[in-house]
């Protein structure tokens, strides 16, 4: 059997969020998936399992919207651009994708009309916001007039059909078609409108917006028939900006959610909210979208958690889908790889069930702002930001701990030893820390761009940003320079011991990867100039018998090396349109990787 990387599994990132906007999570026309994006991709999870998950990423830039359509056998997508890309969801990557480019800015919004052949999007265009298409050809179906920013849309789900849309303008206006053309529009709000919805039996639809209103209106005819929460604090329905909007099946109740941090269900018939869930008082507790889809009920919090949500019980989430948002830079793995530790550039560090693929958001006080590296062992996780602090995670409470060791430089790398010690390397600084504790410095001329201790923790190896590497003994908490050598002409971007300490491994920023016997004095081993990654190599981590080693790259590829061959296995594109930036193995024949689309993916290699 030829030897090959095959790809296993995604554990998902999250919803991205962004302050004070609407975000994407929607749901299939059976009840069983969700949809969100996040960066360039849209992301589709089984709400019941979210462990089950497909991603697209044919996008060229960050997506802004998504609609499945209701006969649930295509999705329509949109990027930043304009560009609406049409494809089949349970086909990705084989199907033809349909592309068009209806309006000439961001596409904000999208709605089907429910023979799946019609589309109405709202966006940002330099002429106009809107845009009514035909699915097959792409030709327009109507005029959908809007000027300025216009951030919702939604289609009247039967015959004649209604187009409705919300703009920045306060304005709620409708369309009647096909072709769609103008109807009549309405100003009740005082604010930017965030949503608009019909329900699905096509009787009414409720426009809210960041006023905190929420107005319920006839379908056909647009005529007001609620103002829902005018008899509530201030005669808002939330006092915060309304992001999301969701109807149950039966068109009875709505489901809202808001920057207040709470969401609400309400009674249609009554006028009034019947529960009212809580979420908590930071701001990551705002609520900037919802789903009501069958028996399940979520709200998507600016955190980016997905909060399943119970009515019988509002006071907490009785699930919560946690993850990252922002591209994940280190990743690292206890001993006995049953959690898989992850930090993302935005501070957040996440550990997940190497059985399972859920994950968990570490908690604590003191958590850090930027986050360069993590490593791990015995029982702790060390962390590096660019706030020149390094933070200490508890393997058993999962939390930050209160405990922190300031830094006299910025670190760039961290290797975390036995007996608490951690050494960082920094600007022109290489620190010995003892716990939190700051144990002694060492001055340098070089920045410490990659590090690693020896397994006997006898000696330290730091590659710095001209392609050396440092070789230092380790008595106590003393390093004492032993030799040092020209590994690549590039800066080194990591470099790794083997398991048993026999070989050095090192990478640079030259796309080359060299191995170096530590018992013959760093003597080279074989030649593998010939086989170089095509892009920056971004980490590296060996197999836990020491056989073989994997690089990733900025390229997304990811390859496996033995120590015997010069040449890897290769594996392109693993994370899609992203790079892959970091890699840790859950045993001799698998292996996770972290990337710029802040998921995390499992692979297997046969050898």
């Amino acid at each position: 059997m030829a030897a090959k990387i095959q790809k296993t599994g995604i554990w998902s990132s999250n919803p991205g969020t962004v302050r004070g906007a609407q975000t994407c999570l929607e749901g299939d026309p059976k009840g069983k998936k969700m949809l969100y994006l996040n960066g360039n991709n849209v992301i589709i999870r089984d709400i019941e399992d979210p462990t089950q998950v497909t991603i697209f990423n044919d996008h060229a830039r960050a997506t802004t919207s998504a609609r499945w359509a209701p006969s649930g056998y295509y999705v329509a997508s949109a990027d930043e651009r304009g560009m609406l890309k049409i494809w089949d969801p349970n086909n990705i990557g084989e199907a033809k994708v349909k592309e068009y480019q209806p309006i000439s800015g961001p596409i904000m919004d999208m709605a089907w009309t429910e023979d799946s052949k019609r589309l109405v999007v709202v966006g940002e265009g330099r002429e106009n916001g809107g845009a009514a298409l035909i699915v097959d050809t792409g030709t327009s179906c109507g005029t959908i007039s809007t000027l300025g920013r216009t951030s919702t849309c939604d289609v009247r789900q039967k015959r004649p059909y209604r187009a409705v849309i919300g703009a920045d303008s306060y304005v709620v206006k409708l369309f009647e078609g096909p072709p769609f053309k103008y109807k009549s529009q309405y100003q009740e709000h005082n604010n930017f409108v965030q949503k608009v919805r019909y329900a699905p039996n096509g009787e009414m639809f409720v426009s809210g917006g960041s006023d905190g209103k929420l107005f319920l209106r006839g379908g056909d005819q647009g005529e007001l028939l609620k103002d829902l929460g005018e008899t509530r604090e201030k005669g808002k329905a939330h006092i915060g900006s309304i992001y999301g909007i969701s109807w149950s099946d039966d068109s009875k109740k709505i489901l809202t959610s808001s920057a207040d941090k709470t969401a609400k269900i309400w009674d249609v018939e009554t006028g009034q909210a019947v529960t009212e869930f809580t979420f908590g008082t930071d701001l990551e507790h705002q609520q900037l979208g919802c789903l009501w889809q069958g028996d399940f009920l979520l709200s998507l919090s600016l955190s980016g958690n997905i909060n399943y949500l119970d009515p019988n019980d509002p006071s907490k989430p009785c699930r919560i889908v946690q993850g990252h948002q922002k591209r994940i830079v280190s990743i690292a793995v206890n001993e006995d790889r049953s959690k898989v530790f992850a930090g993302s550039y935005d501070g957040v560090t996440t550990w997940w069930d190497s059985k399972t693929g859920l994950a968990k958001t570490v908690e604590g006080r003191k958590k850090p702002t930027l986050i360069t590296q993590i490593d791990y062992k015995e029982g702790k996780l060390s962390t590096v930001g660019m706030d020149d602090t390094m933070r200490l995670i508890d393997d058993q409470t999962l939390e930050y701990m209160d405990d922190s060791c300031g830094l006299d430089s910025q670190p760039q790398s961290v290797c975390r030893g036995s007996g608490g010690l951690t050494v960082v390397g920094g600007i022109q600084k290489v620190t010995i820390v003892r716990g939190s504790n700051k144990a002694s410095v060492l001055e340098v001329t070089y920045n410490g761009t990659a590090v690693d201790i020896h397994p006997n923790q006898s000696e330290v190896a730091i590659g710095d940003e001209m392609g050396n590497i440092h070789v230092y003994t380790l008595a106590g908490d003393t390093l004492t320079e032993k030799t040092s050598f020209k590994a690549h002409c590039e800066a080194i971007t990591r470099c790794r011991y083997s398991p048993g300490g026999e070989y050095l491994a090192v990478a640079s920023a030259s796309k080359a990867v060299e191995v170096y016997h530590h018992h013959c004095d760093y003597a080279q081993d074989l030649d593998r100039k010939n086989y170089k990654h095509n892009a920056k190599i971004t980490d590296l981590a060996w197999s836990p018998d020491g056989k073989h080693y994997a690089t990733t790259a900025l390229d997304g590829s990811v390859y496996v090396w033995g120590l015997e061959k010069p040449n890897p296995i290769q594996a392109m594109k693993v994370h899609g349109r992203a790079a892959t930036n970091c890699v840790v193995w859950l045993d001799n024949a698998s292996f996770v990787t972290g990337g710029d689309d802040a998921c995390l993916r499992t692979a297997s290699v046969t050898f």
